[in-house]
């Protein structure tokens, strides 16, 4: 067995143990740490994979662009379509209208025909009476003879006035019996006139008819495809830019109903002088002021993409087809007022000359009726529908046309109106839009006799309507760019 070595000798390996493996350690945590600095971080992406990402967010913001320029696209061309088939809609209904009319003048001019046939018939009995009677009373039967041949009252009238034996008495039946034949061929005239301009208009109302049903039929169906194109389009974006289907699915409708808007404020700046002025001067010839108030924005109720939680939205491509109570906002108007001159008249007679200085008078429209008592039972019923979809032709109880709804919503007050909005411009007074209280109905088009739409006014610049094919009975506001001067007040 080895020597011990000393004590001072052992404690000198132990320190020499104690520093190697000291200097192992460092070296153990050193190389781990160069290890570590030497390979990157998984955590921080290489300016490749930020490239990568970078352009894939463009990607995105660059597909997300399309996307809502498409749908605006998109529904503006069905706002345009819609529009359209509820012109032609309205046309028919007119079309029908004069055609019941028709119909109306072709029965009463046929009664009256047959009744003044029937008495130039009886006349004629009466004349040949009195021949027979003045042959037995010893009139020649030669003499009488044309008489009874003659054709008919007038022909009768000519021959028996050559008689002397005819008295004043029965003279003034024979002009009678004459004029009896003279009105009732005229009245047979009027009566295959009438015949004929009803079966014009029968022809009209069905060729309207047909054309109203095609346009309409094509509506529908855009406004389907546009209604899947956007839950498609929504359900896009939601990836894209991480939301929800909801909420793009309203960010669209606001992208659209902005479109609508602006393409609306453009033909408004556009066209609003002249539509307006043709408008006023068709409709209220009595007076050449016009008074076309601006949109008005305090009264005009437009759901955004954040608050658009409307029950009708989600059947509709618009947002706009909120059922949201009118604004209580009040918008006044400057009533424009036509200045009319009296030019100078100079008068001359042979001693002076005398010069009339002109004047100037300021006349206004003749005041608007006051409302009617049943104003308030027309807008409780309008209110009643909202949410109702339109449909063409319709009156009720669940779908409406435009002038269907003002229709049946007056009719709970007890006033009468037609299906058609021209007819209903001449069955109301004009009332100047500033004058404007509920349960008026506010016309568009070029003229009220050839309007398209109306809409029941309810008061703050918005009316209760019945918009077009794939919209629902909503509030809105009056303002657009055909709007007329003049509403109607029925009574």
């Amino acid at each position: 067995m080895p020597p011990t070595p000393p004590k001072t000798q052992r404690a000198a390996v132990t320190a020499g143990r104690a520093v190697a493996g000291f200097a192992i350690a460092c070296g153990v945590v050193l190389g781990s740490a160069y290890a570590a600095n030497a390979t990157p971080d998984p955590g921080i992406p290489s300016q490749q994979q930020v490239d990568d990402a970078r352009a894939k967010a463009d990607a995105a913001a660059a597909r997300v662009a399309a996307i809502d320029s498409a749908y605006a696209d998109s529904a503006l061309a069905l706002a345009a379509l819609q529009e359209r088939s509820a012109h032609l809609g309205e046309e028919a209904n007119g079309a029908k209208w004069a055609l019941a009319q028709r119909t109306r003048e072709a029965k009463e001019a046929a009664r009256k025909a047959e009744a003044a046939t029937k008495a130039a018939a009886d006349a004629a009995t009466a004349v040949r009476e009195y021949a027979a009677v003045a042959y037995q009373q010893g009139g020649s039967l030669g003499s009488l003879e044309p008489l009874f041949n003659a054709a008919g009252p007038q022909e009768l009238s000519d021959k028996m006035s050559a008689l002397t034996f005819v008295g004043d008495l029965y003279a003034e039946k024979l002009r009678l019996a004459s004029l009896a034949s003279g009105t009732a061929a005229s009245l047979r005239a009027a009566a295959d006139s009438a015949r004929s301009a009803q079966a014009e208009a029968a022809a009209k109302a069905e060729a309207a008819d047909a054309l109203a049903r095609s346009e309409i039929g094509r509506a529908r169906a855009e406004t389907a495809r546009v209604a899947a194109q956007r839950e498609r389009l929504a359900a896009e974006l939601a990836r894209l830019r991480h939301t929800s289907k909801a909420i793009e699915r309203a960010r669209l409708d606001g992208l659209a109903a902005e479109a609508e808007a602006a393409a609306s404020s453009s033909s408004s700046s556009s066209s609003s002088s002249s539509s307006t002025g043709s408008a006023s001067s068709t409709s209220h010839p009595t007076s050449t002021s016009t008074s076309t108030p601006p949109p008005s924005t305090t009264s005009t109720s437009t759901s955004t993409s954040s608050t658009s939680t409307s029950s009708t939205s989600t059947h509709s491509t618009s947002s706009s087809t909120s059922t949201h109570p009118p604004s209580t906002s009040t918008t006044t108007h400057t009533t424009s007022t036509s200045t009319s001159t009296t030019s100078s008249t100079t008068s001359t007679t042979s001693s002076s000359t005398s010069t009339t200085p002109s004047t100037t008078t300021t006349t206004t429209a003749p005041p608007p009726p006051p409302p009617s008592g049943g104003a308030a039972a027309a807008v409780a019923y309008a209110e009643a529908q909202l949410g109702k979809p339109y449909e063409w032709g319709a009156s009720g109880p669940d779908t409406f046309d435009c002038s269907g709804l003002t229709m049946m919503a007056w009719r709970q007050a007890g006033v009468y109106l037609d299906h058609y909005t021209g007819a209903q411009w001449t069955e109301t007074a004009r009332v100047p839009l500033d004058s404007l209280q509920p349960g008026d109905i506010v016309f568009y088009g070029s003229s009220g006799e050839t309007s398209y739409h109306v809409g029941l006014y309810v008061g703050g610049g918005q009316m209760i309507e019945a918009p077009h094919t794939g919209a629902f009975v909503r509030y809105a506001s009056i303002y657009r760019s055909d709007l007329l001067p003049y509403g109607g007040r029925p009574g």
